[in-house]
């Protein structure tokens, strides 16, 4: 088959849409480190990082936190080439791009904005006792990343079924889980939580108080 481009036929990629990319991948690496579900260091494609690490539960990329994520990037990079002044002066790489967000501090600055979402979270819930049940939750859960009704009411020491399924469906509403299976019974349903608050090293603090998603409580 030639390879020549039929005039007649559309772009399979559209000029705008590279351009964002081009723009994305001149300062930020094509493919950037992180920790995936057994806990070890790898590589992931920066486009596919940015679309399945700054989603709530309903899935979706939500703008807000990743200007909270270029906030921390862009202040812990100055704060490195404050520190090293010998690698202020940066040029053009083989790919013609600027090799000027370093892996390692992507990576730090991700796991600055994990324990300050988990802060969030527990801002934005007034009720102290729920409060407490989820800073237990996020204390106690480790490295799982899916849990069932049963074993939520265990680890957070809650009997009452009542008071579990407001409790859950409150946090579903925020974007701290999504029940994968709301069809079934209560007591038969399993809970997945996003990215953002995966991973053993959330800590118990309470940081920042900002309203996500449109929803103030």
């Amino acid at each position: 088959m030639s390879d020549k481009v039929d005039r007649r036929s559309i772009r399979t990629i559209n000029m705008t849409d590279e351009i964002s990319r081009l723009s994305i991948t001149s300062v930020f690496p094509r493919s950037t480190m992180h920790i995936d579900q057994s806990g070890e260091k790898c590589f992931i494609d920066i486009f596919e990082y940015l679309k399945s690490h700054f989603c709530l539960g309903n899935g979706e990329t939500t703008p807000r936190v990743v200007l909270l994520y270029l906030e921390k990037v862009v202040s812990i990079s100055a704060e490195y080439y404050n520190q090293n002044p010998d690698k202020a002066s940066i040029s053009k790489d083989e790919n013609g791009e600027y090799p000027l967000i370093l892996r390692e501090l992507m990576m730090q600055a991700y796991f600055e904005l994990q324990q300050d979402m988990a802060g969030i979270f527990k801002s934005s819930i007034t009720n102290k006792d729920w409060q407490n049940m989820l800073d237990t939750f996020l204390c106690k859960k480790g490295r799982k990343t899916s849990f069932s009704f049963r074993s939520l009411k265990n680890m957070i020491g809650i009997d009452n079924n009542e008071c579990m399924r407001d409790f859950l469906a409150y946090i579903c509403h925020l974007g701290v889980m999504r029940c994968r299976d709301k069809s079934v019974i209560l007591e038969q349903r399993h809970y997945d939580i996003p990215l953002i608050l995966q991973g053993a090293h959330i800590k118990r603090e309470n940081k920042a108080s900002v309203v996500l998603g449109g929803v103030n409580h």
